[in-house]
């Protein structure tokens, strides 16, 4: 574990996923598949944001010890909190996702972000979302 938190180090993940695990620009990783994550790592973002880490930049056995590592994690290890609301649109995007309901996942994933989004400071316009 030990080593697995200082590649998470001298690898830069915590400038973008944040230094206790808990995500930043980049997703919360703790909790995700093992295998996923060496994928995404390996890969990049498609997006571009993420570069792709080649074995040159870390080894296949370091990359399988942090995955592992992060994989183990859970959102109490992060501090990260849901509130109720995030809580039970999730819940309703896996019955949605049970039933085969695409229209009620996304839209129960949508109020999902929606709550999770911290609120507008005061000084911005609310229905524009931009400065006065």
């Amino acid at each position: 574990m030990e080593k697995a938190v200082v590649l998470y180090t001298q690898k830069g993940c915590f400038a973008c996923h944040g230094s206790n695990y808990e995500g930043n620009q980049g997703p919360i990783l703790a909790g995700l598949d093992a295998e996923n994550i060496k994928q995404a790592v390996r890969a990049g973002s498609e997006d571009g944001v993420m570069p792709p880490f080649d074995e040159e930049a870390i080894s296949d056995a370091d990359l399988d010890l942090l995955a592992t590592f992060l994989s183990s994690l859970t959102l109490e290890d992060t501090g990260v909190e849901l509130s109720s609301a995030i809580v039970e649109h999730l819940e309703k995007v896996w019955d949605a996702l049970q039933a085969g309901d695409k229209a009620g996942m996304e839209t129960h994933l949508k109020k999902a972000q929606e709550a999770a989004a911290p609120p507008a400071p005061p000084w911005m316009n609310a229905r524009h979302n931009e400065p006065f």
